[in-house]
């Protein structure tokens, strides 16, 4: 009797399943024996067996299989990836996973005893459907070609020869945000881009280096000489505007820099050591070289940051300090913004921008953030029960924070038992937090927060690669202007048209505006006569203990009255 006939549609997707060693009971067979109109499953368990498969099945879709999400496995994943000529991945772990940290070229990281036949038709049509909107870019050929290297199997094919007789040195460098160009600008202007990024990559490290893409964003340089000099010279020349059909476009990159430190190497520890690097970079707000000196230092000292603040939760070392915000026009209090401290047992003070990060990279954000949230909220609670009416209170919360299927119960939890009014909290978000977590993602979000009341503010507004699309569309009600700007005004004519450009556009939005920083009676000045709305700083009040800030509330609104 005839095999029964598949269904017409569209072509079966070919999944390439690779089985790391080490599995102790893999679940990649078990796929492999089903029969399924819409995909087949074909296992591999060597890297050999691997290569030979791309070879004769052309996969479009690679699934890696793994005891453990790592640097390595990533890597790994990469590697096949490149070899498959950059099709859609996955990566399956039998231990924890991380989401947050996977690059943006896999489609989803899965727990093993989640996976099922659902996980892997859902990871096809995200695969079919991520084919269909990112057809093969003539740009990245162009950027292939300008640096000397057909494609990424090649440029890793030659770096193995090198690691494996002398010491070696990688660069990595990644382009910040790079997608935003194409977004804002159309992908004409994004090829012309990526045109001049390689030449001026040339320019500085010569016509002879290997180099070449990893990524649709990222370009690996592979040198025998130490390059840490030439590297921030090759982050500062990607600095300049590029040339965009009569405009200017601007970029930064993150460059990563490491090296082998034994002979042999192999080569898959060190992209892993640099994608480590890179993460720590981007992680620093990008636009910085990181270096393998660095890379040895950190590790200690985010370790004993790591220890440091586990230590902290217990001994409830964090603390909330509150700076108010002011009518600039009646110079009414308009609220105060939370902001968290750290004070160690022996006194002293750990800057934010040092434990903050560490505090995100740790996953310890998310119960910290909780907490933050709640005691922000409480405090502006009883505040109100005792005369302060008319006020709200502004809280930060991160991308790891937002990425959670909970976050919105963690903030109906916090106005529920503070008694709270919800359009008395506001939440702040950086604009490069909107395109890290994802386009759908946030607006579903941001359309929850706004359905309950809740009022979302850009924090450090104008320092980042927010899309006009992204403010149009999404429900954002204020602009915080960075404080970067205001230091300026009165003394660099460039900064105050920068402020009254994001006023108006704020006016146009119907948003109001948040001007941080203030010091000077000449930055009120300014401020004032361009149009913004509130303001935040010295001029008016440092953060404040909650018992120093419910004084100086109550000693304002006497003065006010």
């Amino acid at each position: 009797m005839p095999a029964p006939a598949l269904p017409i549609g569209p072509a079966r997707t070919e999944i390439l399943w690779f089985l790391e060693p080490g599995l102790a009971a893999p679940i990649g067979p078990k796929f492999e024996e089903l029969l399924d109109s819409r995909w087949r499953v074909s296992c591999a368990e060597t890297g050999p067996d691997a290569e030979a498969a791309i070879r004769s099945l052309k996969p479009d879709l690679l699934v890696l299989e793994t005891p453990s999400q790592s640097p390595r496995s990533l890597t790994l994943l990469r590697t096949l990836g490149g070899l498959a000529g950059g099709v859609p991945m996955a990566l399956i772990s039998t231990g924890p996973v991380e989401p947050d940290s996977i690059p943006h070229e896999v489609l989803d990281v899965e727990q093993s005893s989640a996976v099922d036949v659902r996980w892997v038709s859902r990871l096809v049509r995200a695969a079919r459907q991520g084919a269909s909107r990112s057809p093969p870019r003539p740009s990245l050929d162009q950027l292939d070609v300008a640096l000397g290297i057909d494609d990424r199997a090649q440029l890793l094919e030659k770096a193995r020869t090198m690691v494996d007789r002398t010491r070696l040195w990688l660069v990595l460098v990644n382009l910040d945000r790079f997608r935003l160009v194409n977004e804002n600008f159309g992908l004409a202007v994004g090829d012309r881009v990526l045109a001049q990024v390689a030449r001026r990559m040339r320019a500085v490290i010569g016509e002879t280096e290997l180099a070449g893409r990893l990524g649709a964003d990222e370009v690996a340089w592979f040198t025998t000489v130490d390059p840490t000099a030439a590297s921030e010279r090759l982050r500062q020349t990607l600095r300049v505007p590029y040339d965009a059909a009569g405009g200017e476009v601007s970029l930064t990159a993150s460059v990563a820099l490491v090296s082998s430190t034994t002979t042999p190497t192999p080569l898959e520890r060190l992209l892993a050591r640099g994608d480590a690097a890179i993460r720590r970079a981007k992680a620093a707000g990008g636009d910085v070289v990181v270096s393998d000196a660095d890379e040895n230092s950190n590790a200690q000292r985010w370790y004993e940051l790591d220890t440091d603040l586990r230590l902290a939760l217990e001994r409830q070392e964090l603390f909330l300090n509150y700076q108010p915000q002011l009518d600039l026009s009646s110079k009414r209090l308009s609220g105060f913004e939370a902001l968290i401290r750290w004070r160690k047992s022996t006194g002293q003070l750990v800057s934010p921008g040092e434990f903050i990060p560490a505090l995100e990279s740790t996953g310890l954000i998310v119960p910290v953030g909780a907490w933050v949230m709640h005691q922000a909220c409480t405090t502006m609670a009883r505040w109100r029960s005792e005369g302060l009416a008319d006020a709200r209170i502004a809280v930060n919360v991160s991308a790891v924070q937002l990425r959670r299927d909970d976050f919105l119960g963690i903030v109906d939890g916090a106005l529920l038992e503070s008694g709270l009014p919800p359009e008395c909290l506001e939440l702040e978000i950086t604009e490069s937090l909107m395109v890290d977590v994802g386009t759908r993602s946030i607006h579903e979000l941001l359309n929850g927060l706004r359905a309950r009341g809740v009022r979302v503010a850009i924090d450090d507004f104008g320092t980042g690669y927010a899309s006009m699309a992204y403010l149009r569309r999404l429900p954002i009600q204020v602009l915080k202007i960075d404080r970067s700007f205001v230091k300026e005004l009165g003394l660099d004519p460039k900064a105050g048209g920068i402020v009254r450009a994001i006023v108006e556009l704020a006016r146009a939005l119907n948003m109001s505006t948040v001007a941080e920083g203030v010091e000077t009676t000449e930055q009120e000045v300014v401020l004032a006569e361009l149009g913004c709305r509130d303001v935040q700083g010295f001029r008016y009040a440092k953060p404040m203990a909650e018992i120093d800030a419910g004084a100086w509330w109550r000693a304002h609104h006497q003065k006010a009255a």
